[in-house]
């Protein structure tokens, strides 16, 4: 599970142009409520999160997005508010 904060959002954001990102939960900014379905309905919000998951990241994986390779943090536990605002649907 992979959260990205948005900023200086100018309606362009798509979370399918993140390489892999598999069902995104649109957040507001700090991260406790999801505030839409779909990136469309974010075209007036200047400020949000996205969570989203990849499935068989690999070891030394590198996140792409429409820019290019995205700086990660090194990984944590993911703390129970994303559990439960953006919970994992098993793929069959």
């Amino acid at each position: 599970m992979f959260e990205l904060e948005v900023t200086e959002h100018d309606g362009g954001f798509n979370a399918a142009a993140i390489r892999g990102a598999w069902e995104p939960a649109y957040l507001d900014f700090e991260g406790g409520s999801v505030i839409a379905e779909r990136a469309l309905e974010l075209a007036d919000v200047p400020a949000f999160r996205v969570v989203f998951y990849v499935h068989d990241w690999p070891d030394g994986g590198v996140l792409e997005g429409p820019t290019g390779a995205l700086s990660l943090p090194p990984f944590s536990a993911v703390p129970e508010r994303l559990w439960r605002l953006a919970p994992y649907s098993i793929v069959d």
